[in-house]
């Protein structure tokens, strides 16, 4: 079975885990399942994952930022989180790790989608967002065509941080902010 899962994960192009309902603890699952394709070299080729409409808080994120942090998706293009539970340290988390570090370890350069549609993010986490796209120096998502943001918790300052974010020029392939 390990030779079978490392095969498959060094493979796939695509992870949809939608529609669940899974909770922190079922996505902290994933995730641990998700570093042990990471640590046997999988990963490599993913662009999408999708875990909408499941429970996701807090939690389970953090521990999704740090295997993105630690460079497990080089190449992910979609990350749809929507319709969960993440709040302002899960996005704060996420912020963190879309940025490269000096190597170029980590981040979400390819990165043209990120739904966070219907969570529970208010402006902490859209601000420490914001400014980790403006202060990244490096090209944190770079190629955002698209950023879902809709039915949060997301107030003036949030919004104010965004738009400074948008017109830093930092986002400059963003065709859609919702």
């Amino acid at each position: 079975y390990g030779w079978a899962f490392a095969a498959e994960m060094a493979a796939v192009i695509a992870l949809q885990y939608g529609g669940l309902g899974w909770d922190d603890a079922q996505m902290l699952t994933l995730c641990a399942a998700l570093r042990a394709a990471h640590a046997g070299g999988g990963l490599r080729k993913l662009e999408t994952l999708r875990l909408f409409n499941n429970q996701m808080g807090d939690g389970a994120a953090a521990a999704l930022a740090a295997l993105l942090e630690e460079g497990a998706m080089p190449k992910l293009k979609v990350l749809n989180l929507s319709d969960n539970q993440i709040g302002d340290d899960g996005v704060i988390a996420l912020a963190k790790a879309i940025t490269p570090d000096e190597s170029g370890k980590g981040g979400l350069a390819q990165l043209t989608g990120l739904y966070l549609h219907k969570n529970q993010i208010g402006d902490a986490g859209v601000t420490a967002l914001a400014k980790a796209i403006t202060e990244s120096g490096r090209g944190a998502l770079a190629n955002l065509t698209m950023l879902g943001l809709g039915g949060n918790k997301i107030g003036d300052p949030g919004c104010t941080a965004l738009a400074e974010a948008v017109d830093s020029g930092a986002l400059a392939n963003l065709n859609a902010l919702s």
